[in-house]
């Protein structure tokens, strides 16, 4: 194919464009240059026989030559853009990093200015040095938190999700520096606090509170014979009326413990120096500040502490806070269910103040009166069914198994069944679980084989709780029913009929026997067909012999 004049300009100026187009690193006019010497060293070589025939020869080379160094130059460039792309990236990703970290030192400045400024001002308001302040363990752990923000590392480690978040770290962090007196001013009065709200306030109020009433009472002791004699307020040393006069502005009144002793006790709601804030918490909230003044006190070993209206009254305000919270995976809200089952499950066995049974074993009347008012209602909607229950089981037998083998399980069981939850039980950390395989079967059809060779009571006596209910399930297997009535208490009627199609124990997937001390064992049984969060909880308890013995099953 041949090409004439016009051809070949229109192949120049396309070739023109596309050096054009290229990176400047390829340097086209360079090339075009190189392309015009070729030209001209053409033009003043010899004429030969047939010059338009060898131009285009020549052209064509130069077209060809051009075309492949056009191809060598761009893939050379096409290869070296990735990597350029990808230190240009790099730049900005570091450029965006030192901005990121000059951005967080200069908010860490500023926080420690703003901390140091309030740490100084809580000293002040609270009456103590900076070495009294600072031995406060919830003043301590805030700062470890202001020291982990603020070290150079933090800066160092700052990722985008943190510096979008600086301005809830500081406020978090500054919320927590306080006081009892801080807590309830920050309360804007603008309407009432719902009960989330009002957890927070005392979330943020627990701590403080607890450690300087303790801290107060302390400074207390020095001045313990002058309080005794009662004298008047205004003969006592300056020292001890200002110690007064700050436990006072914290919410706290001079009272005197159980010892006899003077000490300071938080009230902050009905005290005489309660907090004018208190009025908007939330009803339902005034439980967990119940047990902050005086609910882990409410029982006396296995007696309650005070009087038992004044008993009910807490327990309550207790019931009501436990209902309303929605997040029962919270210390303080395990803190008032242990004392809220605790006292309940005294009460409803009756204590050495009120016993259910008199010295000569008949019924308390007052105790029916007790459990009348409860299953009428009154106190408690928690245990409202299992009142009722003892109540109809002494009516019909003058004894009760539910009231035998009540433990604060039960009370559990009831709260969550009125907060509308499905049942459970305790955290599977409290359980030491075993697996039943093939040779944990074979070692409880051992056992039962144990038995039905003789020695019957004395091998069930010896029984550890979790071996006593795989024997009672290996005997509901078998239809051994004389042996399923030797294990349980007598006159307990016990539903078993989720065990009914139990054809080979390895059904089972799991047996665990609770390893928190209990009055009461608890053995939990998983079985395989059922999800994971699934159990069933069967209960023992002493027989009169003082042995083992099972009492009910409770999902």
């Amino acid at each position: 194919m041949k090409m004439d004049d016009k051809q070949f300009e229109k192949r120049m100026v396309l070739l023109k464009k596309s050096y054009d187009r290229m990176d400047t690193q390829l340097d086209p006019n360079k090339v075009l240059q190189q392309i015009d010497e070729e030209k001209a060293t053409h033009n003043t070589q010899v004429i030969q026989k047939n010059p338009v025939k060898r131009q285009k020869a020549s052209v064509w080379l130069v077209s060809i030559a051009s075309v492949l160094l056009l191809g060598i130059l761009g893939t050379s460039y096409m290869i070296q853009q990735p990597e350029e792309l990808s230190n240009s990236e790099q730049q900005i990703m570091q450029e965006k990093q030192e901005e990121q970290q000059k951005t967080y030192r200069d908010w860490a400045n500023e926080l420690t200015e703003k901390y140091e400024h309030q740490k100084e001002e809580i000293r002040k308001e609270l009456m103590v040095s900076l070495d009294e302040l600072n031995a406060f363990s919830y003043i301590q752990n805030i700062e470890n938190e202001f020291n982990n923000y603020t070290n150079n590392r933090s800066a160092e480690r700052i990722t985008a999700e943190m510096a979008e978040n600086l301005q809830r770290m500081e406020d978090s962090l500054l919320e927590k520096l306080t006081t009892p007196r801080r807590v309830f001013e920050a309360i804007d009065g603008k309407k009432p606090l719902t009960f989330e709200e009002s957890y927070k306030i005392y979330d943020l109020y627990e701590q403080p509170a607890i450690q300087l009433e303790s801290f107060y009472s302390g400074l207390l002791e020095p001045y313990e014979h002058l309080l005794k004699k009662k004298v008047p307020s205004s003969q006592y040393p300056l020292e001890l009326q200002t110690i007064i006069e700050t436990a006072s502005e914290q919410g706290m009144e001079l009272s005197i413990n159980d010892n006899g002793s003077y000490a300071f006790k938080a009230n902050p709601i009905n005290g005489a120096f309660a907090f004018e804030e208190a009025k908007y918490l939330h009803p339902d909230s005034l439980g967990y500040f119940e047990y902050s003044q005086k609910g882990y006190l409410v029982m006396d070993k296995d007696d309650v502490r005070y009087s038992l209206e004044e008993t009910l009254e807490i327990l309550t305000s207790f019931e009501r806070a436990l209902l309303a919270d929605k997040n029962p995976g919270s210390r303080y809200y395990y803190m008032l269910r242990d004392r809220f089952e605790y006292t309940w499950t005294a009460l409803l066995k009756g204590t050495p103040k009120h016993p259910a049974l008199l010295a000569d074993g008949t019924i308390n009347k007052d105790y029916i009166t007790f459990l009348q008012q409860l299953a009428d209602g009154k106190h408690s909607k928690v245990v409202k069914q299992i009142a009722a229950t003892i109540l109809q089981e002494l009516a019909q037998q003058q004894t009760s198994t539910t009231r035998d083998g009540l433990a604060a399980y039960d009370i559990w069981q009831a709260l969550l069944q009125a907060k509308g939850e499905k049942a459970g039980f305790r955290n599977y950390d409290t359980f030491h679980f075993s697996y039943m395989d093939e040779a944990e079967a074979v070692r409880i059809d051992k056992l039962y084989q144990q038995y039905r060779e003789g020695g019957k009571e004395t091998l069930l006596n010896q029984l550890s709780p979790i071996d006593m209910v795989a024997l009672y399930l290996y005997a509901i297997m078998v239809g051994d029913h004389a042996l399923q009535q030797a294990l349980v208490i007598p006159n307990t009627v016990i539903d078993t009929s989720r065990f009914n199609h139990l054809d080979n124990l390895t059904a089972i997937s799991q047996l665990g026997e609770s390893n928190v001390p209990h009055k009461y064992p608890l053995v939990s049984v998983r079985m395989k067909e059922d999800s994971n969060d699934k159990a069933v909880i069967i209960k023992l308890m002493k027989n009169n012999n003082g042995h083992n013995r099972i009492i009910g099953i409770a999902d």
